[in-house]
């Protein structure tokens, strides 16, 4: 080779070790912009993991109130449909009894009698729960 070709290959040599270094440079400054990127949204994906699971525990704890109170309120239910048919067992007897009382007082003892045999058995019923009342200290809202 000659001395011109040598330095003419030096200097191509050179360029291109200085074109390598600056990509090489590039190509690290590039790495860790990316694993920056990386360990920021690592970051942030934990965060988001925690407060997904505050959020489940959350839900959970809601859906178990919703659970206690459905069972309270199906309870509270079933109170309410105990009382209204007791209400309209002493509401039958109390009409028969007044029917019964209009009768008598109109003459008409026979249809008293019957009316009074009619509401014989809802009667009977309507004193047992009044003395069932009575006894009671009334705390879970029975009639």
């Amino acid at each position: 080779m000659t001395t011109s070709a040598t330095g003419l290959a030096a200097t191509a040599l050179t360029a291109t070790l200085i074109v390598s270094g600056f990509f090489n440079v590039k190509l690290n400054k590039d790495l860790q912009t990316t694993r920056s990127g990386l360990e920021n949204t690592q970051f942030q994906l934990g965060t988001s993991e925690r407060e997904s699971e505050k959020i489940k525990q959350e839900i959970l704890s809601h859906q178990e109130e919703v659970a206690r109170l459905k069972t309270e309120a199906e309870e509270y239910q079933e109170k309410i449909n105990r009382y209204k048919q007791q209400v309209g067992t002493v509401g039958t007897c109390l009409e028969g009894v007044v029917e019964t009382i209009n009768q008598a007082g109109n003459g008409d003892e026979i249809n008293a009698y019957v009316t009074l045999l009619r509401v014989e058995e809802e009667c009977e019923r309507a004193g047992e729960i009044i003395e069932a009342h009575r006894n009671e200290d009334n705390t879970d809202g029975t009639f």
